[in-house]
């Protein structure tokens, strides 16, 4: 007898099983009813049969349960959509919607930068092949003043313009 009841005390304390663990077609809303039907405290326990019958029902309807701790779970999006088929499509199309043009803008960013250093890149070798050819109209050995004259102003005049590639039409508003 004392072998029996050592075995129960611990039973009886410890938390009820978990059903879903057993049976993966359970609900998490039908293991809520069924763990407050088990609760160990009178409290814990649905108080009259009609609030079971409450919850049984709307969980059949797809509802929320009202006496479930946390009613909001992992069960309760699914419910949602299943009661507004037309709303949740609508709400998934137009998140792939905000996916897709925010991928869009991405890339049209990526792609003005990448240009806007391509367009760097070739003022700077501009400028190289400018600076080159200044130094060498300035520091060549000879005694021609065109010649020297022709350094000067290449060393003085800005930058020539730099034809960038042509833009698409999203990019070339910018």
């Amino acid at each position: 007898m004392k072998d029996v009841l050592a075995k129960m005390i611990p039973e009886r304390q410890a938390p009820p099983p978990m059903v879903r663990r057993h049976n993966r077609a359970v609900s998490p809303a039908v293991e809520a009813i069924v763990r407050k039907c088990w609760s160990r405290t009178r409290r814990g326990r649905y108080q009259h049969a009609r609030d079971l019958k409450e919850d049984l029902e709307r969980q059949l309807e797809n509802k929320p349960l009202r006496r479930r701790p946390g009613a909001f779970g992992p069960g309760a999006a699914s419910k949602w959509a299943r009661r507004h088929p037309r709303l949740a499509s609508m709400t998934t199309a137009c998140l792939v919607g905000a996916a897709l043009v925010a991928g869009l803008l991405t890339l049209v960013i990526a792609r003005g930068e990448r240009l806007a250093d391509l367009d760097a890149q070739a003022k700077s070798r501009q400028f190289l092949e400018d600076r080159k050819a200044a130094q060498y109209s300035l520091t060549a050995r000879t005694g021609d003043a065109a010649h020297l004259d022709a350094g000067v102003g290449a060393g003085a005049r800005p930058a020539r313009p730099v034809r960038r590639p042509r833009q698409g039409r999203l990019a070339a508003g910018r």
